[in-house]
C-alpha cells in the first residue's frame, strides 16, 4: 500500500499476519542469515516480498547487525540474487560477514547442494567469520558510532 505508516508507528500498520512477531525476533537478533533459492535468475519472489516488508518498516533496527546472504542455484542467477540480498544489508547499515568467494551453492534437487564441496567449504568459512564478527561486535559495543540523524541527511530527487 505504501502508506508510510510503518515509519510513524511500530512496524507495518497493516500487519495482520505472523510477520510482525517474525520481524520482532529478527530485530532482536545479533545476526541474521537470509537464504533464497534462485528460480528465474534472481531472488525468489516470496523471499523478496518478505525482505521488502521487514526492511522497509525496520526504522533502524538492522543498523550494525551482522548479516549474511546465501543463495542456492541450479545454474545461473546466483550472483544477481546474492547482490539483491546484500543491497538490503548495505542500505540498512548492516555489517556483512565475508568469506573467500560468493555465497552461492549449486544444486537442483533436494540434497544435491551437499555434493557441492566448494559451496559447503564456503558456508563453513562464512559461519566461522560470522561467529568471529559477532564476538568482535560484542567486545566493541561501547564504541559504536551513533546513527546520523534523519534531519542531517541530504536527499536528492532526480525528478525535476
Amino acid at each position: 500500500m505504501a502508506c508510510g505508516g510503518c515509519r510513524k508507528g511500530n512496524g507495518c500498520a497493516h500487519w495482520d499476519d505472523e510477520l510482525k512477531s517474525v520481524a520482532e525476533a529478527l530485530y532482536a537478533a545479533d545476526g541474521v542469515v537470509f537464504a533464497s533459492p534462485v528460480y528465474y535468475a534472481g531472488l525468489n519472489g516470496a523471499v523478496k516480498a518478505f525482505l521488502d516488508r521487514v526492511f522497509y518498516s525496520a526504522k533502524g533496527n538492522w543498523r550494525h547487525k551482522i548479516g549474511a546472504g546465501v543463495v542456492v542455484v541450479r545454474r545461473l542467477g546466483g550472483m544477481t540474487a546474492f547482490e539483491q540480498i546484500n543491497t538490503y544489508f548495505l542500505i540498512s547499515e548492516m555489517l556483512i560477514a565475508p568469506t573467500f568467494y560468493w555465497n552461492v551453492a549449486y544444486g537442483a534437487l533436494p540434497g544435491e547442494v551437499l555434493q557441492d564441496g566448494e559451496g559447503i567449504s564456503l558456508m563453513q568459512n562464512l559461519a566461522r567469520n560470522m561467529a568471529w564478527m559477532l564476538k568482535m561486535k560484542e567486545q566493541t559495543k561501547e564504541s559504536v558510532p551513533p546513527p546520523e540523524p534523519m534531519a542531517d541527511r541530504t536527499r536528492t530527487n532526480f525528478i525535476r
